[in-house]
């Protein structure tokens, strides 16, 4: 997962809290590690609820994160039993309760600024909604490969199949590209299943869409930028010290 404090892909390594309470507050006779609670939502009509909670503390920035999970499940008789407890959940919300929000993702200043929008935007929404995160991350990856690898193909799709046919280009950049490729399909088409459910895009699959971005943005930009810098320090001292020139072939 991404740090939400310093935008640093670290492990997820959640711990669950132990609660002294129920769902109505009161206490319990031992510590446990969730909450449930029976409600009545509308007549004839009973909502199971769980709530669980976990902590975790970022490898990186030390930093603690809380996340709150509310699962509901639909009873839909007139009184609850232990057998109907056991149905699937029909819903599934995640929060984060610690930060409230996101920390803005550290990037180069070399990057773009309108590159640099794009990606915090799709940063900060990528819990919320990582479909249209991903949407946002297939619009930087076309302007990244026109503006610095030079592909000007009016789809997307050509662009990519150009760029993984260029044996140029670092084979682990190639192979993520085949799979950006299908999940720019997905967040930005409906694709369905044979059942007919639609298969959408999860945060893990936004997430790791917006690490290869970056990776993109050290290939294309700061790393050249980077070595550009280096050579032109070497140079300078190549010249001082009266050696020639370092000549490259090409």
């Amino acid at each position: 997962m991404i740090c939400p404090y310093c935008g640093k892909e670290i492990q997820e390594l959640w711990q669950p809290f132990v609660i002294i309470t129920d769902g109505g507050s009161k206490p319990l006779i031992e510590p446990g590690r969730k909450i449930e609670t029976t409600v009545k939502i509308e007549k004839f009509s009973y909502s199971h609820i769980k709530v669980s909670s976990y902590w975790s503390i970022c490898e990186s920035c030390k930093r603690v994160m809380i996340k709150i999970m509310q699962t509901t499940f639909e009873i839909g008789q007139d009184s609850p039993s232990k057998n109907t407890l056991a149905k699937a959940p029909s819903k599934t919300v995640t929060w984060l309760g610690r930060p409230n929000e996101k920390a803005s993702p550290i990037i180069s200043d070399l990057v773009p600024p309108q590159i640099a929008i794009d990606f915090k935007e799709a940063y900060l929404i990528c819990d919320d909604s990582p479909r249209m995160s991903a949407v946002l991350s297939r619009r930087i990856l076309a302007d990244l490969l026109d503006t610095y690898a030079g592909l000007k193909h009016r789809q997307l799709v050509d662009r990519i199949n150009a760029f993984v046919n260029n044996s140029d280009h670092p084979k682990r950049h190639r192979d993520n590209m085949h799979y950006l490729r299908e999940i720019g399909n997905f967040s930005a088409h409906t694709i369905t299943d044979k059942g007919g459910d639609i298969i959408d895009i999860g945060t893990k699959e936004a997430e790791w869409t917006l690490k290869i971005i970056q990776d993109l943005f050290d290939y294309f930009i700061v790393e050249p930028k980077r070595d550009e810098e280096i050579r032109a320090r070497i140079d300078s001292k190549v010249k001082k010290s009266g050696r020639n020139p370092i000549q490259i072939k090409l």
